[in-house]
């Protein structure tokens, strides 16, 4: 039986500062959303941006999609105002981790278990977390590149390719001389998608998990925000590891965006009207500055009732007032807060190479089972579209009528049928089970070449701004350049054969 639900859908009213359809771009959305948000941090504020929404509906690529993502778009203003002179004793410094089954691991850094706790001054620190200078949004994107190649990810029944973690990118402004001397901070939140448990299809064990635990931390949020509304004593923020980041972002001088994603799908009508309620309740919260401008305007109400009372009146007043502050729950006090983390400084180290690391490993992994990421595809078609030239400098370990045949690229990346085969061609299908069985193992290899290459182009480029901004000697750099030369040859290489030997055998099959 179905249920009609559009009368009751149509009903409902919400009020938000902006509204974008299917057709805004990303730069219309950022200009609303994030850009207030880096001239805030450069007078010494702490921001926040953050999306919601069931899962498919567009969280990642608003937030961290690696060309229009509101990380780069942000990114690009942040480097162009610290070329300006008034900024020219700050630096930025980029972290990179997700919450995953309510840990927290450096993406950067091998995937090192980190620590949220904080510091004497009650600001949240990420104990552990591995940070690098970076002052191009290229640098910035070669990072982000190799930490998103780790995330955790997965299918599920409504998106093949889910975020199963949360995602934090943090900008944070410090003092050149000083690095402990902090500024600012921008952190972009991609969080993982809602869902109920009818939405993960026919899932596996650890899939159920990660979306209870998903929801457990989005249940969290929840509370935490209700709290604040209510004016509540006690915020808890402890009750997952993600409130405990995000507490920065509803407390003190901090200023926080919610971005809120829905489908526009009549069957999705369910999830768009939860998202929009939770989305309505975070816009009617109440900054740390109402609340202290709300209790000035309570003290001032208070002093001119008090005006004319004698001494005898004022007390009983004080003694009623005590009274209801200790049945309701009081206002605990504004606390202002400064920015100098003096105890768990993130580690730094300009030097470290955190390249070297193996990726984890695919090999118990049916590769067509998982989504390739998007800087390998696109470092695929850069080789086949960009390099033909160079093909021919391969050197490539097959008899010359192989290389006549297969090795050079074609300008089409699909094989075209010898127009001398018969087209009514049989496969039997052990061939068919051969044949699918070298693809994934191609494909495997390819894949594996691919995450070496973008271990590569990073490693070198961090290691050519350190020895600029060290003042080395321009021989290291040149020296690095022709090793990594070397290197990229010979991965350059390793696929070309690959894929040489899968089309030399797609030939075989037509010929046979």
């Amino acid at each position: 039986m179905k249920v009609d639900l559009t009368k009751y859908v149509e009903q409902h009213t919400f009020f938000f500062d902006d509204v974008f359809d299917a057709e805004a771009t990303n730069e219309e959305v950022y200009k609303r959303t994030a850009l207030p948000l880096v001239e805030y941090i450069f007078r010494g504020g702490k921001a926040t941006c953050f999306a919601y929404g069931q899962t498919g509906s567009g969280k990642t690529y608003t937030m961290l999609d690696d060309k229009q993502g509101l990380y780069v778009l942000a990114a690009r203003d942040i480097f162009a105002l610290l070329q300006r002179p008034e900024y020219s004793h700050l630096a930025s410094y980029i972290g990179f981790y997700e919450i995953y089954q309510g840990q927290l691991y450096d993406l950067l850094n091998q995937r090192k278990k980190l620590f949220a706790r904080e510091d004497g001054k009650k600001n949240v620190v990420i104990a552990g977390l591995q940070e690098y200078s970076i002052d191009n949004v290229d640098n910035l994107m070669q990072v982000f590149d190799y930490g998103n190649t780790v995330r955790s990810t997965g299918s599920t029944g409504a998106n093949e390719d889910s975020s199963r973690s949360h995602a934090i990118l943090q900008i944070v402004l410090k003092h050149k001389k000083n690095r402990k001397k902090f500024h600012g901070k921008l952190s972009f939140i991609d969080l993982a998608g809602s869902e109920r448990g009818a939405d993960r299809g026919d899932a596996d064990k650890q899939t159920r998990m990660e979306g209870a635990e998903i929801n457990k931390s989005l249940l969290a949020l929840k509370e935490c925000i209700r709290a604040l509304d209510q004016d509540k004593r006690h915020t808890p923020f402890r009750q997952s590891k993600l409130t405990q980041v995000l507490k920065d972002s509803f407390v003190g001088n901090s200023r926080t965006c919610m971005i809120a994603t829905i489908s526009p799908n009549i069957s999705n009508s369910e999830h768009t009207l939860n998202t929009l309620r939770y989305a309505d309740r975070v816009k009617e919260l109440k900054s740390e500055r109402d609340r202290a401008e709300r209790v000035a305007a309570g003290l001032e109400l208070a002093a001119n009732e008090l005006c004319g009372l004698s001494d005898e009146q004022r007390q009983e007043y004080y003694d009623k007032a005590q009274e209801k502050m200790a049945v309701e729950g009081g206002y605990e006090g504004y606390e202002g807060y400064d920015y100098y983390e003096d105890e768990e400084e993130p580690v730094f180290d300009e030097d470290s190479d955190f390249f070297d690391e193996e990726f984890p490993s695919d090999e118990e992994q049916d590769l067509l089972d998982v989504e390739l990421p998007d800087g390998l595809v696109d470092a695929e078609e850069d080789f086949i579209h960009d390099n033909k030239s160079d093909i021919s400098g391969l050197k490539i370990n097959e008899s010359s009528e192989s290389l006549r045949s297969t090795s050079s690229i074609p300008d089409s990346i699909h094989f075209q049928r010898p127009s001398d085969v018969n087209s009514s061609s049989t496969f039997t299908t052990q061939e068919i089970e051969d044949f699918l069985r070298r693809h994934r193992s191609a494909l495997r290899e390819v894949s594996d070449t691919g995450k070496q290459e973008t271990k590569l182009l990073a490693n070198f480029t961090l290691k050519m701004n350190s020895n600029s901004d060290m003042g080395g000697s321009p021989e290291i750099t040149v020296n690095a350049f022709e090793q990594y030369l070397d290197e990229l040859d010979a991965l350059l290489e390793s696929k070309e054969q690959v894929i040489s030997e899968l089309r030399r055998k797609i030939s075989q099959l037509w010929r046979k």
